[in-house]
């Protein structure tokens, strides 16, 4: 019962557990509603739409973290295009 084997393919509520040695043959299922305890509290959409897709949330952080790295760089291209035309017009 201990082995990981076992303890890694139990999910649901009701398992059978056939005890041959040297591996064990596990099969698990739900076989009843389930239920929640408490209030549900208040859950916006977005939040309910990002926790059910994970991946849709891991690709807007990538987005937001590469349009935050393109806005960067036009900032520093920006004032780098500044300073220079201001050293040449101090030096022309």
């Amino acid at each position: 019962m201990l082995d990981s084997t076992v303890q890694g393919n139990l999910k649901g509520d009701a398992a059978f557990i056939e005890l041959t040695s040297p591996k064990y043959k596990v099969t698990s299922m739900s076989v009843g509603k389930k239920y929640t305890t408490g209030d549900k509290g208040e859950v916006s959409l977005i939040d309910s739409f990002l926790h059910e897709y994970l991946y849709v949330f891991y690709g807007l952080v990538a987005a937001l973290i590469v349009i935050l790295a393109m806005f960067g760089y036009w900032v520093l291209r920006r004032y780098r295009l500044k300073r220079t035309a201001q050293n040449q017009k101090q030096q022309g």
